[in-house]
């Protein structure tokens, strides 16, 4: 393997690489890599940094770092086969002292997080990092929206930070802390990837105080879990429960006891399966028959409120719950017509229940199909029917 030498301290602070010591003789025209950075020389001259495809970190790691005030830089190869689409969640966890964290991706940069502890933290300049942490363990003036310093970079390779010998001026507007009374715990941030290509990510994290700490996990492309909703929102809880559903929302678990399809507060709901579009504000409809209102894409509340009913099928073997979506139309005895509740909304043909008694707040298993009172389990041409 050739030596060659650098007219600075690292790659990314040089302007030439030469072949000898003295530095009198340019090297080659090409590439140049040390760590994730790639240089080309092109007449004798270093153009700007590029990232090193192949020295960028893989998807699906984790990485916990501690160390000195800095920018710390992290390279990450998504993928780049047409399968490797899908939403890309990146956890991380500042512990308590502030970091900030921005996300630059095929050309578009992220700062948006959900806190298991908080929800929306995210800070008003999208192309500037969000800073959290505990506003208790702020001591360099993070949360007083006048902070500015030159600090050093960071980058990773071969599994751990170094120094590259270089500093940036980082400012920190006020609008950007989004600091929190006590830790914010994991926190996430979902990036879209729709197609094949680009595969590489930069991720920055930033400590501005005099050390940091912070872990975190990047998630590789997968296509979201489905739940059966109303796309459209609604501007009440109580229209909410009166929906049957008509599509299919996505799902981005952040609360500790969430999970896929099993949706709690401070959990992302999206359009698409790619975590690209968030739902638009209001209230939405879970298949078990509970709410949700969602702010940004992010649920803020959760009621298990709906009113419901008992069904004893006209077969006289299996109990069904519903919810009630024509308030004050039905009563016990009646005979109604429902639809089993699927993963993907209803399913099987119509079929008829006599009401056994009120519920309220329990999970349904099924959906009823219309206001329409059926005289009695014997009227074949509505129940058991094809949709």
């Amino acid at each position: 393997m050739s030596t060659f030498y650098i007219n600075g301290t690292t790659l990314s602070n040089s302007t030439a690489v030469f072949t000898d010591s003295g530095l009198t003789t340019p090297a080659a025209d090409g590439f140049y890599a040390a760590g994730t950075i790639s240089r080309e020389q092109a007449n004798s001259v270093l153009l700007p940094a590029q990232t090193c495809p192949s020295c960028a970190e893989p998807c699906g790691g984790s990485i916990a770092a501690s160390g000195s005030q800095g920018l710390y830089k992290v390279d990450i190869d998504f993928g780049g086969t047409n399968t490797d689409v899908g939403a890309c969640v990146i956890r991380f966890n500042p512990a308590s002292v502030p970091d900030g964290i921005l996300v630059e991706f095929n050309g578009i940069l992220y700062n948006k997080l959900s806190s298991q502890n908080y929800g929306l933290l995210q800070g008003s300049n999208t192309q500037l990092a969000t800073y959290i942490g505990a506003i208790g363990s702020d001591g360099c003036g993070v949360n007083s929206g006048n902070y500015s310093q030159t600090i050093a970079v960071f980058n990773y390779a071969g599994g751990s930070f170094s120094n590259t010998g270089t500093s940036q001026l980082v400012t920190i507007p006020s609008g950007q802390s989004k600091l929190t009374q006590s830790q914010p715990g994991n926190s996430y941030m979902v990036i879209p990837k729709t197609t094949g290509a680009p595969s590489l990510a930069n991720i920055q994290f930033i400590g501005p105080c005099s050390g940091t700490v912070f872990s975190f996990d990047i998630g590789c492309p997968a296509l979201l879990p489905s739940l059966w909703s109303n796309v459209n929102p609604k501007t009440t809880r109580q229209l909410a429960c009166e929906s049957a559903g008509d599509g299919l929302i996505y799902h981005v678990p952040v609360n500790s006891s969430a999970s896929a399809g099993n949706v709690k507060l401070h959990d992302y709901l999206f359009n698409d399966q790619f975590g690209a579009d968030p739902v638009a504000d209001g209230f939405y409809l879970l298949p078990n028959g509970s709410t949700v209102q969602c702010e940004f894409g992010i649920v803020t509340a959760v009621a298990d409120s709906c009113a419901g009913f008992r069904l004893l099928d006209c077969n006289g073997t299996d109990l069904w719950t519903v919810n009630d979506r024509f308030q004050g139309q039905f009563s016990v005895g009646d005979v109604v017509r429902f639809r089993v509740s699927g993963a993907n909304g209803p399913q099987g043909n119509i079929l008829c229940g006599t009401i056994q008694q009120n519920t309220s707040g329990e999970d349904t298993n099924a959906y009823m199909y219309d206001n329409d009172i059926v005289a009695d389990c014997s009227q074949s041409a509505k129940c058991d029917q094809p949709v």
